[in-house]
C-alpha cells in the first residue's frame, strides 16, 4: 500500500495549536495514530469527538485516537476509554465509554491521496517549512515590548 503512511502524536499533542499531525500530514502522513490518556470531565466526550473528526478533515487523513480505558483510572481521575476513527472528517468507529472493547474500521487510502492531490496546503513545498513559516517580505519594522521583527520586501 503505497499511500499508507502512518505517523503518530501522543496524547496532548492533538489537544495543542499546532498539533505535530499537520506537519506530519504535510510530509505525507495518510494515517495518524494517538495514543491518550485523556481524562472524563462533562461535556469533554463531545469535544472530544468534534476534536478528532476535525483534526482529521483538516488533515484529509485517517486520525485513530486510543483512549486510555476504565481499568487505567485512578482515585484522581476518570478514564472512559473513549477510543474513536475517523476519515477525512467523518467519524466511522467509537467505542462506548466505560466499557472495555475493541473498535475496527477500514480507510481508503487511496481516496485520501486522491482528495490530498487537490488541496494545495498539504502538498510538500521547498520554500514553506512547518517551523519557519514561508518568509513575506515588506519594508516594515514591527515592535513588541522586546521582540523585534524586521521584514524585507520580497524580490
Amino acid at each position: 500500500m503505497a499511500n499508507l503512511i502512518v505517523s503518530s502524536e501522543i496524547c496532548e499533542d492533538v489537544w495543542s495549536p499546532v498539533p505535530p499531525s499537520i506537519e506530519a500530514a504535510r510530509e505525507g502522513a495518510t494515517v495518524i495514530v494517538n495514543c491518550s490518556a485523556s481524562d472524563e470531565t462533562i461535556g469533554k466526550a463531545s469535544y472530544r469527538e468534534a476534536l478528532i473528526s476535525g483534526q482529521s478533515a483538516r488533515l484529509i487523513s485517517g486520525y485513530i485516537y486510543a483512549n486510555a480505558g476504565e481499568g487505567e483510572s485512578t482515585t484522581d481521575l476518570v478514564f472512559g476509554g473513549h477510543n474513536l476513527i475517523a476519515e477525512n472528517g467523518a467519524i466511522l468507529a467509537e467505542a462506548k465509554r466505560f466499557s472495555n472493547g475493541i473498535i475496527y474500521t477500514e480507510f481508503d487510502v487511496q481516496k485520501i491521496a486522491n482528495e490530498r492531490r487537490k488541496i494545495r496546503h498539504l502538498q510538500r513545498h521547498r520554500n514553506m517549512c512547518f517551523r519557519g513559516f514561508r518568509l513575506i517580505r515588506t519594508d516594515r519594522n514591527y515592535s513588541y515590548k522586546n521582540i523585534s521583527v524586521q521584514t524585507i520586501r520580497s524580490s
